[in-house]
């Protein structure tokens, strides 16, 4: 890792030489190509200059992408963050100086762009990444937290911002703003959890959330808004027809391209590389097909994606879209926070003070207690579908609500909309700076320490016949190495290695490994289980042995190692079948 570290290092130094060599000029100047300014053997280089520059920029922002990412992933610090900072250093270094002309381009990005842009691969990788089965039997709880927790956690966000906050917020502006710091991501709420050992129905449970609240959000803010300048009844009742055509025709359209891809997967190609630009661009196609039309492009690449989910891959094609899909993403949500620090520097820089800052962690705090009481309310409701629920997947829901790129889109494009009063576009600057800073503190806080919090609940503990299971696996090639070794050993081009060194190496730890006091103690709980069942009728004796016999066609990973004696067996037996 460390010589890759320095190469990028050194890659960086020499982009950052040639910029400063280069001095670029902005796009449309007029190109010095004289002798006296840049020399006869540099002139062809600079008549390119203005070609160069947006891929030269391009390309510094992929190589520090890959360079934060390097330096700052395994620390467990988000890559995301630094990227945010760097952005805001940018804006603000370019508004204070105004220079970087590049950088006030990328603050004054298109809405429109920004949002076809980023979001379909991020719903789409989101949604393929979910397991169909899983997903269509805990729909219910789906639903009643990306719907209802969606609903309660707005209007109570809007009331508190409305009742406590000192900028004098119209009941409209403040409702706005709960909508926006609703939603949740559903990349960045599950990249923490995903991988310590919890439950996938809890991972599912908390994707599946995010992708509906999201798609609550596409829906709900625009209506909202349309009802704040028209309060009509025709008004809502074309409203509430929209509606329809958001939930079902978005859905149709997205069950629809799932099957066109399903068919030309089937009939036309035969390579996966093929197969995963289809797949690509279909989920593009829907998107902006949705959004033309007045759907919800969300609905439809969520409803494509978990469809997809459910289609038999060939062998490889999965592992290939997936590794896509992770590259797209990450580039992706690189840009996003990249601009929306960069935004932050441009556009509020001036708003800035420390009561902002206090208000932002007042905001936060918010967040968190009303989607606790939320989570409260619904727990009762929730343990009734799917898998049930517990209080303990309810903190993790509660914590893991990291804010994103939903947001971002939404409170971007809000804080574009035509300010009507002279103090609107204060408002939406202020709305705009508490919305982005309060999703980073999610960010900070939320995803850097979830885990340990999975870890405290004991989610993450891996069951007693698994870990038998493990460790004799563990074992099993353990034995499988040492008599390599001894075979080595005794080869006469190999018997002058280090071999001290090489099995040194190669020595890992059994991080399964049952002690004896563990061992000891659930072969007692699982002999005491056996023993109470063995006061009854002749016909248990008969199932003992019949349990006994079962134990036999288990395979031997999944007998423990230790010397069993019949009752030890029965109580391996019973839980296994646990």
């Amino acid at each position: 890792m460390r010589p890759l570290k320095v190469m990028f290092l050194l890659m960086a130094a020499l982009t950052v030489g040639a910029v400063r060599k280069i001095d670029l000029i902005p796009l449309g100047s007029p190109i010095p190509t004289t002798p006296e300014i840049v020399g006869e053997d540099q002139a062809w280089f600079f008549q390119l200059k203005p070609c160069l520059t947006l891929l030269l920029v391009v390309s510094v922002i992929f190589l520090v992408g890959a360079l934060v990412n390097i330096l700052f992933v395994p620390k467990n610090t988000p890559a995301y963050i630094i990227t945010f900072f760097i952005g805001v250093a940018l804006g603000t270094v370019s508004r204070l100086t105004s220079q970087l002309p590049m950088v006030k381009t990328f603050s004054e990005i298109d809405t429109e762009l920004f949002f076809h842009l980023f979001t379909p691969v991020i719903i789409f990788t989101a949604a393929f990444q979910m397991d169909f089965h899983v997903f269509k039997k805990s729909f219910c709880q789906v639903f009643i937290l990306a719907v209802l927790g969606f609903l309660m956690n707005s209007t109570c966000i809007g009331l508190l911002s409305y009742k406590i906050n000192a900028h004098s917020w119209s009941w409209d502006d403040s409702m706005l703003f709960g909508i926006i710091l609703s939603t949740t991501d559903p990349l960045l709420s599950v990249a923490s959890v995903k991988n310590v050992g919890i439950s996938n129905i809890l991972i599912n449970l908390i994707r599946g959330e995010s992708l509906l609240n999201d798609a609550a959000s596409t829906i709900i803010f625009p209506f909202y808004s349309d009802l704040m300048f028209q309060n009509n009844l025709e008004r809502f009742q074309a409203i509430f027809f929209q509606l329809i055509l958001h939930i079902f025709g978005s859905a149709a359209l997205g069950f629809l391209s799932s099957k066109i891809i399903t068919y030309l997967f089937t009939t036309v190609f035969d390579d996966e590389i093929p197969r995963a630009i289809l797949s690509l661009s279909v989920a593009y196609t829907s998107f902006i097909l949705a959004e033309c039309f007045g759907m919800s492009g969300v609905i439809a690449v969520c409803a494509l994606g978990l469809c997809l989910d459910a289609v038999n891959f060939s062998p490889g094609m999965d592992v290939l879209l997936d590794k896509l899909l992770s590259f797209l993403t990450f580039v992706a949500q690189f840009l996003v926070f990249l601009i929306m620090g960069i935004v932050i520097g441009q556009k509020t820089y001036p708003s800035i003070d420390v009561h902002t800052f206090f208000y932002t962690v007042t905001v936060y705090l918010s967040l968190i207690l009303i989607r606790g009481l939320v989570m409260c309310i619904l727990t009762p409701f929730l343990s009734h579908f799917g898998y049930g629920f517990n209080w303990r997947w309810g903190a993790v829901l509660v914590w893991s609500g990291v804010r994103g790129t939903p947001t971002f889109n939404t409170v971007l494009a809000f804080s574009r909309t035509p300010s009507v009063r002279a103090e609107d576009l204060e408002i939406k600057t202020t709305i705009f700076f508490y919305s982005v800073s309060s999703s980073l503190l999610t960010l900070i806080i939320n995803s850097t320490t979830v885990k340990k919090l999975v870890i405290a609940l004991g989610l993450c503990n891996v069951s007693f016949p698994k870990r038998m299971a493990r460790h004799n696996v563990f074992q099993h090639f353990k034995q499988l190495l040492a008599t390599a070794f001894a075979m080595l050993k005794f080869d006469r081009f190999l018997a002058d290695a280090n071999w001290a060194l090489a099995e040194k190496t190669i020595t890992d730890e059994d991080l399964d490994k049952l002690d004896s006091e563990e061992f000891n103690q659930r072969m007692k709980k699982g002999t005491q289980r056996i023993t109470l069942g063995s006061h009854g009728p002749p016909a248990a004796s008969k199932a003992k042995g019949a349990r006994r016999q079962r134990l036999r066609t288990v395979p031997n990973i999944f007998i423990p190692s230790h010397k069993e004696s019949p009752k030890m067996q029965d109580a391996a037996l019973l839980h296994i079948n646990d």
